[in-house]
């Protein structure tokens, strides 16, 4: 049995939304012949021109294989053009069904498809993707199957889906959780705005705002203020340009994509421990937001001897890490593990030399001296996003801030102050990332996009890491804790229509992290402690699931409407007014076997000599005179044959009138199918 136009519609529907959510990743070669196939298939579906040939088909796969060739090569990406691959063949399938078979590869292939999209989104709308994708799949091969209206199909499927759901439930809460064997290569290359693995304060000019999503953290307990998240640190002093120091960016390069790679983490004991979550979005960096002294548990992150984490490669997908932050923690001591916290170039800046001098010649303990640096920004000293180049292009260029300009916004004010503590014999390192954040109270959560990037400054004194944020002093926003966002928008509460989408904007923010929290992360410590806690509820859902099955079960087989399939001659004649209408003869709902019969009949006559009938050449243009002479006898009997058995008691075998009629049925077809 050949598809029908139902099941056509609803395969065109679902690639469709594969495609469509697979968009980013599809060469322009597969989307112009997936286009170009669409428009050929709606076009012969509508009687607008004659179906395409084999040769046609044949030729427009060839060149799209080697559109996709092509370009696979020149992107090099292997998974990328598997991808274009599966989309192209779906979109050229449905230009050739010639047999029953076709239509079921079709549909398995399109199961493929539907797919694709988890690899690229992860968003609460992919939910609604996948109930409207499985609804989909399950249409289209009932659709295959059987000969039945939308109303009768939709019975079906809620026999099917309602004991589906308990069951579907229970293996999400028990299967094992093993995380993805394969996820396809993401873009290394695109990392954190406003944050990388090295800088020159000669190189910045202006500094650009993004509200891109980096992170969300969520504090199961009191939320601290102020929130400085840290990322990564500079220690290396070398020409100007500020980079990890040598220690750190070895160990992260001896865990880079090891699976097997281990890392001792710190085990803090304090009391007032506060749990939280950062469900980290795929930056394209091995960089995890975290608070100083914080404890974690994922086996995947990676504590570095900068009080910073890493994972050993870039997330390709958004992810999950479990903290407990212990605000109390006071080691005896933090190893100062590098000689390059002191390092400086000799000769450049000698005013900032000087005025470090001035400030804290006169003072002995590093933190009186630290202090009295710290101060010094208080007055004169401005913020700004725009501080330009002029004047940082020079060696001096410490000295022209500190100086001349006196205005710029966080990596100006970290830099001076680290050179100035190492100029006063004091160790330092400059901490880049993320102050504040926008906080959702109903959740107790904190949105970190990437303009909440920020860059501080950490004195090494009497054996511990101590945190100095001269911003703080120039900016009143961000000494209320406020951050870019307040400096960026003003301090004006949103009114209006602005609220209103503020408002949304939460309620959206509430249920993505909802989502990505408890669903798509919910991995083997959620599932143990859910089995340890909740094994009751785990039960009750699996005997329940059971009940549900046995009981739709007992109501399907003892139900006064049983479902039936249609008698086979039915079956047969199905087969083939869907093979005469795929010639472009227009076959209606309402006409009989023999007003069929009678319309294949009156082609065959007023042959005007050119080969084709006057009305021929209108409904059937892939049929020759010859072609509707032999259809029109085959037709004509297998008619005979269906009266017979329909509104006839035959005097011959069933099964034998049957058999003719399938004769005549694969002659017709065979008709159909080679003109």
């Amino acid at each position: 049995m050949l598809a029908s136009k139902k099941a056509l519609t609803l395969m065109g529907l679902l690639y469709i939304m594969a495609t469509v959510l697979s968009g980013s990743t599809l060469f322009i070669s597969v989307i112009l012949i997936s286009l170009a196939a669409a428009v050929i298939k709606t076009g012969f579906t509508l009687n607008w021109f004659r179906p395409p040939s084999r040769l046609t088909v044949r030729s427009i796969t060839v060149l799209g294989i080697i559109c996709l060739v092509t370009e696979g090569i020149i992107h090099r990406q292997a998974g990328i053009a598997a991808i274009n691959l599966l989309v192209l063949g779906c979109a050229l399938k449905f230009l050739e069904y010639s047999s029953e078979r076709d239509s079921f590869v079709h549909a398995a292939a399109l199961v493929f498809l539907s797919i694709l999209p988890l690899i690229f989104h992860y968003q609460i709308f992919i939910a609604l993707y996948l109930a409207l994708a499985g609804i989909l799949i399950v249409w289209i091969y009932i659709s295959l199957t059987r000969r039945s209206t939308v109303g009768e199909d939709l019975r079906l499927m809620l026999r099917l889906f309602l004991p589906a759901l308990p069951l579907t439930a229970v293996l999400f809460l028990i299967l094992p959780r093993f995380g993805s064997f394969w996820v396809l290569p993401g873009n290394e290359k695109s990392g954190i705005t406003g944050i990388s693995t090295s800088f020159s304060v000669r190189n910045l000019e202006n500094l650009y705002q993004s509200d891109k999503l980096v992170a969300r953290v969520g504090f199961r307990g009191d939320m601290p203020s102020p929130l400085y998240f840290r990322v990564m640190t500079y220690s290396r002093y070398r020409n100007d340009e500020w980079s990890q120091d040598l220690l750190v960016s070895q160990d992260q390069n001896r865990i880079a994509y090891n699976p097997f790679a281990k890392s001792p983490k710190p085990k803090p004991s304090a009391p007032g421990g506060i749990e939280y979550d950062v469900m980290l979005e795929p930056t394209g960096t091995v960089f995890i937001p975290s608070l100083k002294f914080s404890g974690n548990s994922n086996d995947n992150a990676f504590y570095n001897k900068d009080d910073t984490y890493t994972v050993n490669k870039p997330g390709g997908s958004r992810e999950l890490f479990h903290f407990t932050w212990y605000p109390e923690y006071a080691p005896e001591t933090e190893k100062l593990y590098s000689r390059s916290f002191l390092r400086l170039i000799p000769g450049d800046n000698p005013r900032t030399a000087e005025l470090t001098r001035r400030l804290t010649g006169h003072l002995a303990a590093p933190r009186e001296k630290a202090e009295a640096i710290y101060s010094y920004f208080k007055n004169g000293f401005s913020y700004t996003l725009k501080p330009g180049r002029n004047g940082y292009q020079g060696r001096n260029h410490i000295d022209y801030f500190l100086m001349d300009s006196k205005s710029g916004f966080c990596v100006h004010y970290a830099e001076a102050m680290a050179i100035m503590l190492r100029m006063a014999g004091i160790p330092s390192r400059i901490v880049s990332g993320y102050a504040g954040g926008e906080t959702v109270p109903d959740l107790n959560l904190v949105i970190i996009r990437e303009y909440d990037a920020h860059a501080w400054t950490e004195a090494y004194i009497d054996g511990h890491w101590v945190t100095y944020d001269p911003v703080l002093l120039v900016s009143r926003e961000f000494s209320q804790g406020q951050g870019y966002v307040t400096i960026r928008n003003g301090n004006e509460a949103p009114s209006g229509i602005a609220a209103f989408l503020k408002k949304l904007r939460d309620i959206t923010e509430n249920l993505e992290y909802s989502w990505s929290r408890f669903i798509l992360n919910f991995d083997m410590t959620s599932q143990e402690q859910l089995l340890k806690n909740s094994l009751p509820l785990i039960f009750s859902l699996v005997f329940g699931g059971i009940a549900l099955y046995v009981i739709f079960f007992l109501a399907t087989l003892f139900g006064k409407k049983k479902l039936k399939r249609d008698p086979e001659e039915i079956r047969i004649m199905k087969r083939i007014l869907q093979s005469i209408s795929g010639t472009g003869i227009t076959v209606e709902t309402r006409e009989t076997p023999e007003a069929v019969a009678a319309k294949l009949t009156a082609m065959t006559s007023g042959d005007s000599g050119t080969g084709m009938p006057a009305a021929g050449r209108k409904t059937a243009p892939s049929l020759n005179i010859r072609n509707c002479r032999d259809l029109a006898a085959e037709f004509a009997a297998a008619a005979a044959l269906f009266r017979k058995l329909r509104y006839q008691r035959p005097s011959e075998k069933r099964k034998e009138i049957i058999r003719e009629l399938r004769t005549h049925a694969e002659k017709i077809i065979k008709i159909c199918t080679t003109s």
